[in-house]
């Protein structure tokens, strides 16, 4: 519902070229940039401190004061509550308390985002999260992702942020932004590395349980996020056998939708 308002602002984002995925194949240009969409949760009596937050923080985020409300919305407890992070238990009793006492749902977007400008932009969303829970803020949920996070695991991915090395950095705005593994049949796939500038994964399970298939997506999201992917097989360790890898384009989701990704999906097997 939410996601379909917002196309307008999709939607001037355009012609902007991808990376390529292999040595001898690259991906079309993408008709639509991604965007963060932050939902932010309060207990404030205006959109003011919100605002003030986001002017200060001068990184091209901006408030969208069309959509954001005043008023509690029912439908929040079970948004945030299919949006918790899938891999760590990051999301308390008191951070579902917040999610029900919330007065104020504000929504922060970034503008459309560059390929070759996606981990500072995703830094700066890191930064822009834990500026906003100081300023008040009870619950934050990224819709690019539909992943939520509690208020220290925030704090906590941000602080981690600002003192990593570059390649540990990237690990922690994995963690921040990318939510899985999702079930679709015999498939698990990621949603969220379309804000960090590559494909999501999809991952053909097999006999592999849930976790290990977190194991083989993390470890190649990890290797794209750092430099191009030549072969056409992947494994994330020397005990592993190789699987095979196949780029293809998003059909989860249309081009209007946050959750798509215009890079399209890596599956591996």
């Amino acid at each position: 519902m939410m996601r379909r308002s917002f196309a307008q602002w999709l939607s001037s984002g355009l012609g902007v070229g991808a990376s390529s995925i292999f040595a001898t194949q690259s991906i079309a240009a993408p008709a639509v940039r991604p965007r963060f969409v932050l939902c932010v949760l309060g207990e404030w009596n205006s959109l003011e401190p919100v605002a003030a937050v986001v002017n200060a923080f001068d990184s091209g985020f901006t408030l969208d004061r069309e959509y954001s409300i005043l008023k509690r919305d029912a439908r929040m407890q079970s948004s945030f509550a299919v949006s918790t992070d899938r891999v760590k238990n990051t999301f308390t009793k008191d951070d579902e308390r917040s999610v029900k006492r919330h007065n104020t749902v504000a929504y922060v977007l970034s503008g459309p985002i560059d390929q070759d400008k996606a981990l500072k932009i995703a830094g700066s969303a890191l930064e822009l999260t834990a500026r906003l829970i100081n300023a008040g803020s009870t619950a934050v949920k990224m819709e690019s992702a539909g992943i939520a996070h509690g208020k220290a695991h925030w704090l906590s991915l941000a602080q981690k942020a600002t003192s990593a090395s570059a390649l540990e950095r990237i690990r922690v705005l994995q963690e921040a932004w990318v939510k899985r593994p999702i079930e679709d049949g015999d498939i698990f796939y990621s949603i969220g590395m379309h804000v960090l500038g590559q494909p999501d994964i999809e991952c053909v399970t097999g006999n592999m349980q849930p976790l290990e298939t977190v194991r083989w997506m993390d470890a190649l999201g990890h290797q794209l996020l750092t430099s191009k992917v030549r072969n056409k097989q992947f494994s994330p360790d020397t005990q592993s056998a190789d699987k095979n890898l196949r780029p293809g384009p998003c059909t989860r989701y249309e081009e209007d939708d946050f959750q798509f990704n215009p890079y399209g999906y890596m599956r591996l097997g």
